[in-house]
């Protein structure tokens, strides 16, 4: 949403300077055990649409030319002809998922030492996603209503805070309900601050298709994080978070998906905001390892740049890349997702496949004046195969997967 206070630093002991004043260029935490002196009320609206042009066999595999496969030879193998023919709507042309999200968040202070804090989300999703691989053939048109709701409350000292919080969010075939609870300390100095966090969330899960009854899944996660402050122009932070994930975690709405119902995963986070004098640079890794057998890694560089008196242009470029789940299946012969005889575990589920992506954005950020501000992002997104590093290339590659998302916000203090 929002970062509260990233125009008010605060106390940061010797470095409180005109530098850090940049938005975007004090990491949220370093802040976040200060008291906010002023509400806020911020309006979100988000869109993102994605793409994805499919020829008739939509897997590839390198040195060999792949086979085209009917509707009725596809309904032999996953139950129904009208399902795979794309009669029902979901079509051939690329078109996929479209996401509007409205959303409106509130922060008000009171009682001098405690804030609260709530948001409401409204996301309308239409479209169509492939039951395996990109193959748009087996997809079904749908139309989704999510509404979300999380609200928190803080309590704040001199130099520490605590925060809990709730959320909830259903669907027509997914109910979730998450808690959560994070503490900061500073160091007298004010230029250290460590946060720990832990949340849970309980999911039910009723798809339309009723491939499953009243699933459940629950996720524990705990987050630990120092914000370091090491001159007037540099500020790192390291997070490291754990999460452990029981219940159903398969996709009802692929073919065949059969996945672990457990889920292990660890993500360490480093990132490093430098004041370059006119500029600032925002600079992050992250890698993420999971019992899927998932290895990702994620650079992202960004340069806030001020421009005329209240305006702040930030463009971003983000590179992703993962190898593929222990589980996951490749295509055979025929192109057709081939699981060995009877197995366990399988999935077709391209998220799960080996891939690497490309993001650019544009952030434009105008502080109309002491009171409003207003943002608008635009991010271009691309994901290829053969874009994945080298150790994590497979022998065959899926379709190109093309999206675009913007985001346009008000906020007014109060």
């Amino acid at each position: 949403m929002v970062a509260t206070e990233k125009h008010r630093w605060g106390r940061l002991g010797s470095i409180s300077l005109a530098a850090m004043a940049l938005p975007g260029v004090m990491l949220e935490t370093a802040i976040a055990q200060e008291m906010p002196t002023e509400g806020i009320v911020a309006y979100k609206q988000f869109h993102y649409s994605e793409e994805q042009p499919a020829p008739p066999n939509s897997v590839r595999e390198f040195g060999r030319a792949p086979q085209a496969w009917s509707a009725r030879d596809l309904a032999g193998r996953s139950g129904s002809a009208d399902a795979i023919s794309g009669a029902s709507g979901a079509g051939t042309d690329g078109r996929r998922v479209r996401v509007s999200s409205p959303s409106l968040y509130v922060l008000a202070p009171f009682g001098g030492h405690w804030a609260a804090q709530g948001s409401f989300t409204r996301d309308s999703v239409s479209g169509a996603t492939p039951q395996y691989y990109s193959d748009m053939r087996g997809a079904r048109q749908m139309q989704e209503v999510r509404n979300a709701l999380d609200a928190k409350i803080s309590r704040f000292w001199p130099r520490s805070s605590l925060s809990v919080g709730t959320a909830r969010s259903e669907e027509n075939d997914y109910i979730s309900q998450a808690f959560s609870a994070q503490t900061t300390q500073s160091s007298e100095d004010q230029n250290t601050v460590w946060n720990l966090g832990v949340g849970l969330t309980r999911d039910r899960i009723n798809p339309a298709n009723e491939r499953v009854v009243d699933e459940r899944r629950q996720t524990l996660e705990l987050e630990l994080g120092v914000t370091y402050v090491w001159s007037s122009k540099d500020v790192f932070q390291l997070n490291l978070a754990s999460s452990r994930a029981r219940g159903y975690l398969s996709d009802p709405y692929k073919l065949s998906d059969r996945r672990p119902r457990q889920r292990d995963a660890n993500t360490g986070i480093i990132r490093w905001n430098r004041w370059l004098g006119s500029s600032a640079l925002k600079s992050s890794y992250r890698y993420y390892a999971d019992s899927y057998g998932i290895r990702s890694h994620t650079i992202e560089l960004g340069l806030a740049t001020p421009m005329l008196r209240h305006l702040t242009l930030t463009p971003s470029l983000r590179y992703y890349s993962q190898n593929s789940a222990d589980f996951f299946g490749g295509p055979g012969l025929d192109g057709f997702p081939a699981p060995p005889p009877a197995p366990k575990l399988f999935s077709a589920d391209q998220r799960l496949a080996a891939f690497g992506a490309l993001t650019a954005g544009l952030k434009i950020e105008w502080q109309v004046d002491q009171l409003w501000l207003i943002d608008y992002k635009l991010e271009k997104y691309r994901q290829q195969s053969n874009w994945a590093l080298p150790s994590q290339r497979t022998t065959f590659s899926l379709d190109r997967l093309d999206a675009i998302f913007w985001q346009f916000g008000i906020s007014r203090r109060f």
